[in-house]
């Protein structure tokens, strides 16, 4: 994963774990696919209780008092923080800091305001949305199942077959699904992913993502191109390119981010044990040449923490993800009948952090597997198609402010606030932050859309994984090797 990863969960009222749920989908004893903790889990990794429960002791009576010391908390918490983002740590240790500090004021926060929640993240629920959630659902139930489909054929190709069901994979539906998903597979994997990439390097400049990306190109053995002939033209398409297309449109963009993910992990295994071995021979006593640190094949983005990610831009394209995965879920939800209790967003600290459909426990297990992985693929389905008119926008955009033609130099432009200026009466200043917010839209839920159909646990895509595999054992194996991978990728920034 040449990219970056923004891991993005909710916590649903706590279950037991034969009913754990995942974005409001049901579950099966197999699977733990939801929730953040269980109440066992919860009293077995509660190490903040004592914190939360210091802070419950001083709880002020009157709740005028208890607004004022939580307004300066919150105003110490991004004090705090700013500080720590101003120092010359790694980004790696000021993520990790800022992870301590967010957690530590969630759980005083917690204590002192009595609200629900689990180690620094706190929930703030609202029944008020889920009569027009119902509403909604009901009315156009039949779009809400459309793009479930198209998106888990965005996900995973042709092998999106297999989480279809018996109707769905009846010939002129199928055709219908196909016809829709495909070309828009081509465009994301063509124009969105660049776009997406080029948002966030230019947002947070991130030197290892190009580094990463190369590192990863010339360890490929396949190299040179394929020549062949068109209406009289010469065409030279990279060889690389060719077989990721296949692998594209045979098992989408899950297969293909699936597979990066472990390749790159592959090419880090080396380097990354002959620097384990050189630290140890320099602690030795045997001094010689350090080995180079590899690119981390990934990297936390946090806005406001992860430096050059903007604050309020990253939360205005947050929140946009946030709301179009979550209503999602909560439509296939309620078509396929399964009751809603609450729904509502999560901070971690002083920051949104995520958002959460619950529903209700005793219906979890009784919908049909077609039916549950519409659900399940709902979330990313409605992020990636997010991106891809968020991508259209840019285009529309830059023919406006940057090139009176379409033109995908004039889109990457656009992204990257290369404008003309004051154009229509309207400044340089706010086309750069549209610009900016647009760009965040695109990547975050590109990025959301494709990584939460991975095969591992706590992700929608575990749970589709094991639908459509069948097989126990082939399951927990690709889970096994995709944790692995996913560790791998990030262990380079322990060396930084």
């Amino acid at each position: 994963m040449a990219g970056g990863f923004l891991n993005i969960r909710r916590q649903a009222k706590p279950m037991s774990k034969s009913t754990a749920s995942q974005n409001s989908a049901p579950a099966t004893k197999k699977t733990e696919a939801g929730t953040l903790a269980s109440k066992e889990d919860e009293a077995k990794w509660d190490v903040t209780k004592p914190l939360r429960e210091a802070a419950g002791r001083f709880r002020a009576k009157d709740m005028r008092v208890r607004v004022l010391v939580l307004v300066l908390l919150i105003a110490a918490s991004a004090f705090a923080l700013r500080a720590l983002l101003d120092t010359q740590l790694s980004a790696m240790q000021k993520f990790f800091g800022a992870a301590v500090l967010l957690l530590i004021t969630g759980e005083i926060i917690r204590g002192w305001m009595n609200w629900d929640g689990f180690l620094g993240l706190i929930m703030f629920r609202d029944s008020s949305t889920l009569g027009w959630i119902d509403r909604q659902a009901q009315a156009h139930a039949v779009l809400w199942k459309t793009l479930a489909d198209v998106g888990a054929v965005i996900g995973y190709g042709l092998a999106s077959y297999f989480l279809l069901g018996k109707k769905q994979r009846e010939p002129k539906r199928l055709l219908y699904v196909l016809a829709a998903g495909l070309p828009l597979l081509l465009l994301f994997f063509l124009f969105v992913v660049p776009t997406g990439y080029l948002a966030l390097r230019s947002a947070i400049g991130i030197s290892e993502l190009n580094a990463a990306s190369a590192q990863m190109n010339s360890a490929v053995p396949l190299q040179g191109e394929l020549e062949f002939a068109l209406a009289g033209k010469q065409f030279a398409v990279p060889w690389l390119t060719v077989i990721m297309s296949i692998l594209m449109l045979a098992g989408g963009l899950a297969t293909v981010a699936w597979l990066s993910i472990v390749a790159y992990a592959a090419v880090l295994v080396v380097p990354l044990t002959n620097k384990v071995i050189s630290i140890i021979l320099g602690l030795a006593g045997y001094a010689g040449a350090p080995a180079p640190v590899p690119p981390p094949g990934g990297a936390p983005l946090i806005p406001g923490i992860t430096p050059g990610l903007p604050l309020i831009e990253g939360i205005l394209a947050l929140a946009v993800l946030m709301v179009v995965h979550e209503m999602s879920h909560g439509f296939l939800a309620r078509v396929h009948k399964i009751k809603l209790e609450n729904a509502g967003v999560v901070f971690y600290g002083i920051l949104p952090f995520g958002a959460f459909v619950e529903p209700d426990e005793k219906e979890l297990g009784k919908v049909a597997v077609e039916n549950s992985n519409q659900v399940l693929v709902a979330g990313s389905a409605a992020n990636m198609i997010t991106a891809i008119i968020a991508f259209l926008i840019i285009v529309a955009l830059s023919m406006i402010f940057v090139g009176p033609y379409l033109d995908w130099g004039a889109a990457q432009g656009f992204v990257k606030g290369s404008l003309q200026g004051n154009l229509y009466g309207v400044s340089t200043g706010a086309i750069l932050f549209v610009g900016r917010c647009l760009g965040l839209i695109l990547a975050l839920n590109m990025l959301v859309g494709m990584i939460n159909l991975l095969p591992v646990p706590l992700f929608d895509g575990h749970r589709l994984m094991v639908a459509g595999v069948g097989n126990e054992r082939v399951a927990k194996a690709i889970t096994y090797i995709t944790l692995a991978a996913f560790v791998i990728n990030f262990l380079p920034w322990i060396f930084r």
